[in-house]
């Protein structure tokens, strides 16, 4: 199985595994990143600790059991080799207990991911466990497992200034010992002025601020600007491990790459036909394989300059791919002007007019740039971020804050006086045309609840977004409940509300009369053709219920549905658990039956249960089943 599969099973299985609080640093205030946020128990803390903060992980279990736990908290899946974030997004970067479980590449590409996420002057705090811990050796499921000693840490992170770093080691009461490496960074900012630099004839090159032709400077250069990789790319600077220095010792240039064979093609300077060696006296072209990379291979790693991009500057007259590129991006993030949809036409044309240079204009007022209607660096910057936070958006509210979300969005359009036409899929963004309509209202409160790529679905059925979105398609107007989206025979479309009597309340825009009354409406669902059910955030006491279904099975012999429903076979295996509990706690040789007999009951008196903390295997039992579990013998 593949890592990310082993630890979905991992948290499937074992929904409450590592308990309790984390205890970590919180030097800053603003917008911290979790990185491997696994159970949310580091994200607790810095919720409590008042930060603004995003949890990512690439378990799917992980982040789905995250969401409804901690709703104050943003969440991501996604690897930490590949963070969907704009440079500097954040002010505090945690990564406790992740490092352990990357393998060769994804830990140096997680390491370079972490510094170019976090913003110049943030600071970075790293926990992993020790090669001296209890845990070290062990193979645990298949699940890939390294340990670092703080001195480890601190090379990985070499371009950052260490805050501290220390060893933390606790004996157990079974003469174990947890040892853990504890280290806090700090990103260095433009203005510190640090950056360490080697004899008199430097040159700057294109990387940006590296100024230095000191092979080892130069590296931890990369690795503090966030743009070492292990993997190469024509252009990089190749980095080299000298044995008998033991240090990096020596550069080249990337030419090309093989990635079928994992080969790297580079020129070199100071070198000899054969390889690189101590002042060679040549320039020469070399190849080498990049399949292990870092550590004391031979290949340390690549650093990627800041070259120029090749961006043009767009405006209005030109045309081309480069047009239509940005067209679609502003159609994406919502602010392609409305004149085209009026006018039945395609807004990405590839031609840069009116309507393109409107749009332009929309998005640089609604973000405080120059309105000028140019497309030039600042705005392509700017683009380029509210796409990235576009791609990366996720639907994670329940069927309450979808409803509310509806009331915000009708409330709004009336207030506001718009109109029924043919509206842009995300007019609200910037609400120069103030239209709507029965289905581009539903685009807004999607926008609304997150779903910020629901602007590229333009003039797609919306039927076909909702499908790709996860969402069941309903075909039975007996099933339909609050929060479902309606279609009718005829092709309207509306937000269904709460049930009243033998009506419902709807949020529908399909109409100027509907646009202009206050909402909801309560009217009966009449030409019913389907309906559409977001995966809406699951309520947390049927997350619990599952979890102790999960923890159930654990029982040899259970094997029940996960289906959080307290049904009959849940029941009987609630009593289940807890017999066998019993007979392993020796209160008693009882059947285990699921049926609660004299002789199950008298084992579990209430006297007996009020001091289960005396009984190892009970504890344990009552974690799975919950007081509901004793409740049905008592």
């Amino acid at each position: 199985m593949e890592q990310k599969e082993l630890w979905d099973e991992v948290y499937r299985r074992n929904p409450r595994a590592w308990r309790g609080t984390s205890s970590i640093p919180v030097p800053c205030r603003g917008r911290a990143l979790d990185v491997g946020c696994g159970n949310g128990k580091t994200v607790s803390a810095l919720v409590e600790a008042g930060m603004e903060v995003t949890g990512v992980d690439f378990s799917t279990e992980a982040i789905g059991r995250c969401r409804v736990a901690y709703p104050k908290a943003e969440f991501v899946e996604c690897d930490a080799s590949s963070l969907p974030f704009p440079d500097g997004s954040f002010d505090l970067v945690t990564a406790v207990h992740v490092l352990e479980n990357l393998e060769d590449g994804r830990l140096e590409e997680a390491a370079s991911e972490i510094g170019r996420v976090l913003a110049p002057g943030g600071y970075l705090f790293v926990r992993c466990f020790t090669p001296d811990d209890m845990r070290s050796g062990d193979s645990r499921n298949g699940i890939f497992y390294r340990y670092y000693r703080p001195e480890d840490v601190l090379e990985l992170f070499a371009g950052m200034d260490v805050v501290s770093s220390e060893r933390k080691d606790e004996p157990t009461r079974f003469g174990t010992v947890r040892s853990r490496a504890e280290c806090l960074f700090r990103k260095r900012s433009r203005t510190d002025g640090r950056q360490e630099r080697r004899g008199s004839e430097q040159q700057q090159t294109h990387s940006g601020n590296y100024m230095t032709g000191y092979t080892p400077d130069g590296s931890n250069y990369f690795k503090y600007a966030g743009r070492w990789h292990t993997t190469p790319e024509p252009g990089d600077i190749i980095y080299f491990y000298s044995s008998s220095k033991g240090r990096i010792g020596h550069v080249g240039i990337v030419e090309r790459v093989d990635a079928s064979s994992k080969t790297v093609y580079t020129i070199e300077g100071n070198t000899n036909s054969d390889g690189f060696t101590t002042n060679g006296g040549m320039v020469a072209r070399h190849s080498y394989s990049y399949a292990s990379v870092g550590g004391t291979n031979r290949v340390s790693g690549f650093g990627r300059p800041k070259y120029g991009t090749g961006f043009q500057t767009l405006k209005k007259g030109m045309t081309g791919d480069a047009v239509k590129t940005l067209q679609s991006n502003l159609l994406l993030v919502g602010f392609a002007d409305c004149v085209y949809y009026s006018a039945n036409k395609n807004f990405a044309d590839g031609e840069f007019g009116v309507n393109t240079e409107k749009s332009v204009r929309m998005m640089q007022e609604a973000n405080g740039l120059e309105v000028d209607g140019i497309y030039g660096t600042d705005s392509h910057a700017l683009l380029s971020e509210l796409v990235s936070v576009a791609k990366a958006s996720s639907f994670s509210k329940s069927e309450s804050e979808f409803l509310q979300a509806a009331k915000k969005v009708a409330d709004a359009v009336r207030v506001d006086g718009w109109k029924y036409g043919n509206a842009p899929a995300l007019p609200f963004v910037y609400p120069i045309c103030k239209m709507t309509s029965c289905d581009r209202f539903i685009d807004q409160v999607l926008c609304y609840c997150g779903l910020h790529d629901v602007g590229n679905r333009d003039s797609a059925p919306l039927e076909n977004y909702l499908l790709g979105k996860g969402c069941e398609k309903i075909t039975s107007v007996s099933k339909i409940k609050a929060g479902d989206i309606i279609k009718l025979t005829t092709g309207h479309v509306f937000i269904l509300g709460n049930k009243k009597g033998t009506q419902w309340e709807r949020y529908d825009c399909g109409s100027d009369a509907r646009i202009k009354s206050k909402q909801p409406f309560v009217e009966p669902v009449e030409n019913f053709k389907c309906a559409f059910r977001l995966p809406f955030k699951t309520e947390k006491q049927k997350v619990v219920m599952l979890g102790q279904q999960h923890a159930m099975n654990f029982v040899p012999g259970l094997k029940i549905e996960a289906d959080g429903i307290r049904g009959s076979e849940t029941n009987r295996a609630m009593v289940k658990v807890l017999q066998t509990a019993a007979n392993l706690d020796k209160w008693g040789n009882l059947e285990v039956d699921g049926v609660v007999g004299d002789k199950t009951k008298s084992a579990f008196s209430k006297s007996r249960y009020i001091k289960k903390g005396e009984k190892q295997y009970m504890v344990t039992a009552v974690d799975a089943t919950g007081p509901c579990g004793c409740t049905s013998i008592w």
